[in-house]
């Protein structure tokens, strides 16, 4: 939910909570990248308190500029910026350590809106269940109740596809057992979805009509290590781990974040978070329910089919002739070839080696081809192998949970001040920051229209769009940067690169790792430009950025026909 400026004062921006994503920030780390933390906020959780959060005493001491809420506050020594406790960013995740959470701004003074009533929340605004995924089942949340190394767990179940309790299925709901089963994002299991079946009796009734297998699966008091999702302003609960997908949602939803190898002293040292916070719980090796996928996994990557020999009899002599990719955008921090693994029930005799290229910014690389060997005997293959690839990076980490100061503000580390990351700026280096974790994408390669400015697509170089190819549910989760891009605000024609030059940065700008992102050097972008006098060339086509520095009386140029004319991130 949004609430827009009225005049030229900016008032609250609460992210879009639950499934839309985070803004206005961009995933950590300068070169070295281990050597450096990103500060705290200073804020501890406070179930008492309307915002979930207390504040540090003040102490305006300059030895050291961690906390910055220890200045930042009512009384203190610098400007208040505590209003962002109650926003999405600060509550994009939280670790659950056996005190309550709940939706921010709402407690027994202060109700939620009718809007909110499905948001599962008692009077107090503490959360009373939990979503597995958006608009599925709720388990429910014993905030202070421990299971194994976490403080606080979850009672409930979920309608698996087997008596495994596998995750994967496409199938749509069966809306005799099941009338209220239809919603957008039913099935697609595949993409790491439980079946939408809320009840024991619901799944056991659809597994009788359809004759599948389907079982509903009892989750007993199982460990709930955080949540995630911003502050629930869109109507629903907040999402537990261990969930149904990979938490690589924490690249946006997190301070401080890299992918990892197994070997990184991040990992066996259990210095960064959510290691350091269960260190007993071997979070490294934790897997998502009813799959093998690592819980940390970055999910980095590209798939591909084998295309076979023709004809192919009885499925023999089918050698595979080439591999069809259908994730060729994806991104690889190294140059050095992804391996290729070509699996098949009965396929044997072939082996793959990927052709590796450099992305349109010659920053990261992608699978450009793979090249296929059948030269030995006895081939056999079906129409269900597969291709896999694969990379060095195995789990992820992070500094601080949520969205905190230092995210932004990007010399905010290891004890040191970040006033002035943004004060050469312009209008499309805040677009370019906002859009970071504001888009759409697939992992970590960017979504753009089919051929858009002659470009063709997946290759990061071409206008970027609303609707995600293969969006599992058909819902946009993160569109408000591609939307406001194609808008009649923004009218943007230009490319990824030519947005502006953020402090951080996930792909896309010279030099920087999607494995271990951070500031763009010198050359690395193109500063983005605003048509603040309606004659400028720029990127941006309309001539919102003029308007809003004339209509809006005390608009900057470096704000001016940005997210931040109307949006302030700190609220």
């Amino acid at each position: 939910m949004t609430k827009r400026t009225n005049g030229h004062h900016f008032e609250t921006w609460s992210a879009r909570g639950l499934v839309a994503v985070v803004a206005l920030l961009l995933l950590p780390l300068v070169v070295p990248v281990y050597a450096q933390t990103f500060n705290s906020d200073g804020a501890s959780h406070d179930s008492a308190k309307a915002s979930g959060w207390g504040l540090p005493a003040v102490n305006p001491s300059s030895s050291n500029y961690n906390n910055c809420l220890r200045c930042h506050q009512p009384g203190g020594p610098a400007s208040d910026k505590s209003g962002y406790l109650l926003g999405g960013h600060k509550n994009m995740s939280r670790l659950a350590d056996g005190k309550t959470w709940g939706m921010p701004g709402v407690d027994a003074t202060h109700p939620a809106s009718p809007e909110l009533s499905g948001a599962s929340l008692d009077a107090n605004g503490v959360f009373t269940n939990l979503w597995i995924q958006e608009e599925y089942v709720r388990p429910f949340a014993n905030w202070t109740t421990a299971s194994g190394a976490a403080l606080s767990s979850i009672t409930g179940g979920y309608c698996a596809t087997n008596s495994a309790g596998s995750i994967g299925s496409d199938d749509v709901p069966d809306l005799k057992a099941c009338p209220d089963c239809e919603t957008p994002d039913m099935g697609n299991g595949n993409a790491g979805y439980p079946l939408n079946y809320p009840d024991a009796a619901a799944c056991a009734a659809a597994a009788t009509r359809t004759g599948k297998p389907y079982t509903w699966i009892t989750m007993n008091t199982q460990p709930l290590y955080w949540i995630y999702g911003g502050a629930g302003l869109e109507g629903g609960p907040a999402m537990i781990q261990r969930g149904s997908q990979q938490y690589k949602c924490s690249r946006c939803h997190t301070t401080g974040w890299t992918a990892n190898t197994a070997t990184d002293g991040a990992i066996t040292g259990q210095t960064k978070r959510p290691y350091s916070d269960f260190p007993a719980a071997n979070l490294a090796s934790v897997t998502t329910l009813g799959a093998t996928s690592k819980l940390l996994g970055p999910s980095f990557g590209a798939s591909g089919y084998p295309l076979v020999k023709s004809p192919c009899t009885m499925g023999t002599d089918c050698d595979v002739t080439s591999v069809v990719l259908t994730a060729k955008g994806a991104l690889y921090p190294t140059s050095a070839p992804a391996t290729v693994t070509l699996s098949d029930g009965t396929g044997t005799g072939c082996t793959a080696t990927a052709t590796m290229a450099a992305d349109a910014y010659g920053t990261t690389y992608t699978v450009n081809s793979v090249a296929v060997d059948c030269s030995a005997s006895n081939h056999s293959w079906s129409s269900g192998a597969k291709v896999a690839f694969g990379h060095s990076y195995s789990v992820a980490s992070w500094d601080q949970w949520g969205i905190q100061c230092s995210r932004c503000h990007s010399g905010a580390v290891d004890g040191n001040h970040g006033d002035t990351t943004l004060k050469t700026a312009k209008g499309g280096d805040i677009v370019a920051m906002c859009i970071t974790c504001h888009k759409q994408e697939s992992d970590t390669a960017p979504r753009a229209v089919q051929g858009g400015n002659g470009f063709a697509g997946n290759n990061g170089f071409v206008m970027p769009y609303t609707n995600k190819q293969q969006q599992p549910d058909g819902f946009a989760h993160h569109p408000d940067g591609p939307e406001f891009l194609n808008s009649a605000h923004a009218r943007f024609t230009g490319n990824w690169k030519d947005m502006g030059c953020p402090p951080y940065a996930i792909s896309g700008y010279a030099g920087v790792d999607p494995g271990k992102p951070g500031a763009p050097p010198a050359g690395g972008c193109t500063p983005g430009t605003m048509n603040l006098d309606g004659n400028t060339p720029s990127a941006y086509a309309s001539k919102f950025a003029r308007a809003a520095k004339v209509d809006l009386a005390g608009v900057s140029d470096a704000a001016a026909g940005s997210c931040a004319t109307c949006h302030d991130s700190h609220q």
